[in-house]
């Protein structure tokens, strides 16, 4: 079966690790309770497989109204294994002896509000890889049902309606699309988190992975955007709904791929050293954001102090730090509240303070702050950029000698703090002193 929808497009395919899939379907489960989607289900599992847990977690929220379990042998009752809510109704059918379904499990979640189909298949190269196939299409979600029809064993006991196509809603919520697309993210990305820091080709494969997990969430996203708006049922209000979400993605995208010319531009290139003054990158860089902050009523200023010496960098690059920094202070802080650069001279350095009172940075996340593509927990959909802004950031403040920290606690705002060198006269003997 698995081979079949597979040349029945639109799909998606994924492949994981055993443990990684396990994870990734329980919080395909989650997200569906977290958005209380009541559904019916057709699913093909073993009782004692990993996938049942999942399953008996959903329904214990009593959003399940119905599960259609397949098999292809005699299996000990279902409802008694999973402990299921007795208001569920649970009907199993057999499978005629059909090649299509050894070694496969599928899950075939039917609602309102959407449709999601998602064939695990055995790897024939390695019996601990799964090959995941995704799909969102009334298309190929009606072809698999009619396929997997044409395949029960028919029983005294079973209504005829059994037998019928289902009526696939063909629209769907498109907030909850994102949220199960980007349910793949945090398998490839957590997976990469155990590389050890001391092998440069560990670290170097490390950020392959991240780098292939944030190419193909947008690429995922608009492909599945064009497969709800491939049917012609759809009303207009639904089809702009997708075409945003199409032209978002290709923003990210191209988001992603500026980011990452930015990112080896900084390591190939050298810029000339210049004495750049604090105050003027300051007010240059608040009256670009200014009009934001006004529209979203948040209280954008500045305040250097008067005994703030140049600092060695260049323009470009100051403009660029405190650029990054406030479009991150802007996004993360609501309405009404306030966002602030101050700057200081702290010895043989200028401290650079750039202060929100937005929804602050959870504990967990800010030792990765820094980290190529990391999405912090407070990273709403909509908020998500690329994940290469403060990354940037760190590499230009260190390209001139400079460092940057972070002090931030949930609910109370952030503060982002960059020490810079002060330029200094030439005649001793050299350009600029290195902060400790």
């Amino acid at each position: 079966m698995f081979r079949l929808v597979q040349g029945q497009a639109p799909h998606t395919l994924h492949t994981l690790g055993t443990a990684a899939a396990v994870h990734w379907f329980k919080n395909i489960c989650l997200i569906l309770a977290d958005n209380q989607i009541e559904c019916t289900l057709w699913a093909k599992f073993g009782v004692q497989s990993p996938w049942q847990k999942a399953i008996a977690d959903y329904g214990q929220t009593g959003l399940l109204r119905q599960i259609y379990w397949c098999r292809t042998g005699e299996n000990p009752g279902l409802g008694e294994s999973l402990k299921l809510d007795q208001s569920i109704g649970i009907t199993p059918l057999l499978l005629e002896v059909n090649t299509h379904w050894q070694g496969e499990n599928f899950f075939c979640f039917l609602s309102s509000q959407i449709n999601l189909l998602i064939l695990l298949g055995e790897s024939p190269e390695n019996p601990k890889v799964v090959n995941i196939l995704q799909s969102f299409s009334p298309r190929v979600i009606g072809y698999f049902l009619n396929e997997l029809k044409q395949s029960l064993v028919v029983a005294d006991d079973l209504s005829v309606d059994l037998f019928t196509p289902e009526e696939l809603n063909p629209s769907a919520d498109l907030d909850l699309v994102n949220q199960l697309v980007q349910g793949m993210g945090p398998q490839l990305k957590n997976s990469s988190t155990a590389v050890p820091q001391s092998n440069s080709s560990a670290i170097a494969n490390s950020f392959v992975v991240n780098l292939i997990r944030e190419l193909g969430i947008p690429l995922t996203n608009i492909k599945t955007a064009l497969q709800l708006l491939e049917s012609l049922q759809q009303k207009k209000e639904a089809r702009q709904r997708y075409l945003d979400l199409i032209k978002q993605n290709c923003d990210r995208q191209m988001s992603l791929i500026t980011g990452l010319q930015e990112l080896l531009t900084i390591e190939a290139t050298t810029a000339p050293l210049e004495s750049v003054q604090i105050a003027d990158c300051t007010l240059s860089t608040i009256g670009i954001y200014q009009p934001i902050a006004l529209e979203k009523s948040i209280i954008l200023n500045s305040v250097v102090a008067e005994n703030c010496p140049p600092v060695a960098c260049t323009g470009a690059d100051l403009r660029t730090i405190l650029q990054r920094l406030l479009e991150n202070a802007l996004k993360f802080t609501n309405p009404g509240g306030r966002v602030q650069i101050k700057a200081y001279h702290q010895g043989p350095q200028v401290e650079i303070v750039v202060s929100d009172n937005g929804c602050g940075i959870a504990m967990a996340d800010i030792p990765h702050l820094f980290d190529c593509f990391f999405q912090g927990q407070n990273a709403l959909p909509e908020t998500q950029g690329a994940g290469l802004g403060l990354t940037i950031v760190q590499s230009l403040v260190q390209r001139w000698g400079g460092k940057i920290t972070v002090r931030s606690r949930p609910g109370q705002g952030s503060n982002f703090h960059v020490f810079l060198p002060v330029m200094v006269d030439h005649s001793l003997g050299h350009r600029f002193i290195v902060p400790s």
